[in-house]
C-alpha cells in the first residue's frame, strides 16, 4: 500500500494490532490511523500494543457491515484480519 504523508487510514479487522506494531516505523509523517475491530478484547490488546506511538492511532469498535463514517472519509481503507460469513 502506498501510504503518503497526511493520509487518513481506516483499518478494519485490526485484530491485536500486530501490523502496526511491526510497521509503525515505516509510516510517513502526519498520518492518522483509525484502528478498528468488532471485538473489544482484540481492540484493547491492539491499543495496549501500539498506543505508545504518539497520536497517530485512534481506536474504535466498528462493525464492517455498518461503518459509521461517510464515503470518502479516509484516504485508504485496509481490510485486514476479517472473515465475512454469509
Amino acid at each position: 500500500m502506498n501510504i503518503q504523508e497526511g493520509d487518513s487510514i481506516l483499518e478494519l479487522g485490526a485484530g491485536t494490532g500486530e501490523m502496526w506494531a511491526v510497521n509503525n516505523e515505516f509510516l510517513p509523517a502526519e498520518v492518522s490511523v483509525l484502528v478498528s475491530d468488532i471485538s473489544e478484547k482484540f481492540l484493547n490488546e491492539s491499543q495496549n500494543k501500539i498506543c505508545y506511538h504518539n497520536n497517530v492511532y485512534q481506536f474504535k469498535i466498528v462493525d464492517m457491515h455498518n461503518i459509521p463514517y461517510p464515503a470518502a472519509s479516509f484516504d485508504k481503507v485496509l481490510p485486514c484480519f476479517i472473515t465475512a460469513i454469509i
